[in-house]
């Protein structure tokens, strides 16, 4: 992680994190909440509605430390593409952003490589934050994905 540089209101801060999305099982963060009457038959998941509680690491490896939680949804909303619109807060409890959080909300395809997302907001050092985040999907496992998520922020 790169820490916020400078001391004006200009300050900037590049910085990678993992998240870490359980899809089943008594460890699962990641919860479907509704479903449109075509889901079941879309190619594309259309209308499915999930919830998350994912956590925030410093490397892909899901035991490596935590930096928190990103909490949010995703609807699938794409009749079309595998695509989602998603808003997630990424709350960081640990290293050098703890007590502080950023928001980010806009359309995803999860298996296209650097998808680029709004910072909408955020707390503590983020406090009137703007940027973008570059996300990929790192690695997956039938039961795991795991995303890599590049925050530029200013």
């Amino acid at each position: 992680m790169v820490l916020c540089n400078g001391s004006s209101l200009n300050k900037k801060a590049t910085f990678r994190v993992y998240l870490q999305e359980i899809l089943s099982g008594p460890n699962a963060t990641l919860y479907e909440v509704a479903r449109a009457n075509i889901t079941s038959t879309s190619p594309t998941n259309f209308g499915q509605f999930l919830v998350g509680d994912d956590f925030v690491t410093a490397t892909p490896d899901p035991n490596s430390m935590r930096l928190g939680r990103s909490q949010g949804f995703v609807a699938f909303s794409d009749l079309d593409d595998i695509a989602i619109v998603l808003t997630y807060t990424f709350i960081f409890t640990d290293g050098p952003y703890r007590g502080s959080s950023l928001t980010i909300a806009g359309r995803k395809m999860p298996f296209v490589k650097n998808q680029e997302i709004p910072i909408i907001g955020g707390t503590g050092v983020f406090r009137l934050a703007r940027g973008y985040t570059i996300s990929s999907l790192f690695s997956s496992t039938p039961n795991t994905f795991v995303f890599v998520y590049d925050f530029y922020v200013v």
